[in-house]
């Protein structure tokens, strides 16, 4: 992970209305190591296109490096980066004894993203109990998932009222897993090639009476997301 700061000749974050350079940081073998550094001239009363070619011409020297540090989160340079796609983070003091701390909170934050990413969606008023899930981007997105994994959680937790699972075949775990949680399902084909399915609680699964009529999964589907092994599972 690199880690990009506007600090001043002590190594401390100072904002864009100061004096400043960048510095460049990355961790090896455990300890942060200052790869590169640059001055950044940004005058105060420089208009918006200048602190655009002004950032143009730094991004090319940060590289892959997407991970900024100033010492205040405010103004127009700070709106340029964030629109650039840079996580910004304010800190004050030495940047060196804090890049531990910015480096575990942006971790935490894509680790979150994505777990967030993982799980359904509500569909309109969450109150409404409504979700969708797009299994297909979620395989394709992580190749170590498999759709037991995805559903399963959210199957037994049980709070919803229908859930449309979009996705490539209807898995083959799916029918024997509905009986066990009392679910219902309806499918119907989408896009050119893949399934909708969608979820409900069944009544009449739930005070034990049959229940063959109530599910729609077509027969001799056999995974979920491209044929993959992961996927029926």
């Amino acid at each position: 992970m690199k880690i990009a700061a506007y600090v001043d000749e002590e190594g401390k974050a100072v904002s864009f209305n100061a004096r400043g350079m960048v510095r460049i940081y990355k961790r090896r073998s455990g300890i942060w190591v200052n790869m590169t550094g640059f001055p950044l001239e940004l005058r105060r009363d420089a208009g918006l296109a200048e602190f655009q070619a002004a950032f143009t011409h730094m991004i090319a020297r940060l590289e892959d490096c997407r991970i900024f540090i100033v010492d205040e989160i405010r103004g127009v340079p700070c709106a340029i980066l964030d629109s650039m796609g840079f996580r910004l983070w304010q800190v004050a003091g030495p940047v060196l004894e804090q890049l531990d701390l910015v480096a575990g909170k942006t971790q935490e934050e894509a680790d979150n993203a994505t777990s967030a990413s993982r799980a359904p969606v509500p569909v309109g008023d969450p109150r409404d109990g409504f979700y969708r899930l797009n299994l297909r981007q979620v395989l394709r997105s992580d190749a170590s998932l498999n759709s037991r994994q995805v559903l399963i959680p959210f199957l037994e937790a049980g709070a919803f009222r229908k859930l449309e699972v979009l996705c490539d075949h209807t898995p083959r775990w799916m029918e024997k897993e509905l009986e066990r949680l009392h679910l219902r399902a309806d499918s119907e084909d989408w896009e050119t090639s893949g399934v909708r399915i969608t979820l409900s609680p069944d009544p009449d699964s739930a005070t034990g009476r049959s229940t063959e009529h109530r599910h729609a999964l077509p027969s001799g589907f056999s995974g979920c997301g491209g044929g993959r092994r992961s996927c029926m599972e």
